[in-house]
């Protein structure tokens, strides 16, 4: 196994940073929508469209942790992928913050498309609003490490 991350690795490293983390689940949030309509027709139910939300999030867990386990990485990608592992169990924030950004792609999915469904505003909502609190607290629990 190699110890110095190839480009590839090198770019799934740099995915999960900003920008590319936050344009990365901005598209991921604008695709929800569309695909759960695809999926399940324009008038599936709500409940519907949150178990949709939630096997999404699941997947982007899962997936993720499927290929580091199929793949071969370097030192440096695993200790980097750990040591944010880490810190989304010990942070609440840390991943909170992420949704903020799916909720921004949810909002522009819903302005492109002109769904306003009640269902689809409450989703996005949640999202904007929990993730705007992640990131606030994140940014704070940062900002303090900084300092000290």
């Amino acid at each position: 196994m190699a110890s110095n991350p190839t480009r590839l690795e090198d770019s799934l490293i740099h995915l999960d940073e900003l920008p590319w983390g936050a344009l990365y689940r901005m598209a991921v949030g604008f695709s929800i929508l569309p695909a759960f309509a695809l999926a399940f027709g324009r008038n599936a139910s709500g409940v519907a469209l949150a178990a949709f939300f939630l096997a999404v999030l699941f997947l982007l867990r899962l997936v993720p942790g499927v290929v580091r386990r199929l793949l071969r990485f370097s030192q440096v990608a695993q200790s980097t992928w750990q040591t944010r592992r880490q810190m989304a169990k010990r942070y609440d924030s840390y991943q909170w913050q992420k949704l903020f950004w799916i909720g921004l792609g949810l909002a522009a999915s819903m302005a492109v498309s002109g769904d306003l469904r009640t269902s689809r505003v409450m989703l996005t909502s949640i999202c904007l609003s929990a993730g705007a609190a992640g990131l606030v607290f994140w940014r704070a629990k940062h900002a303090r490490s900084q300092v000290a």
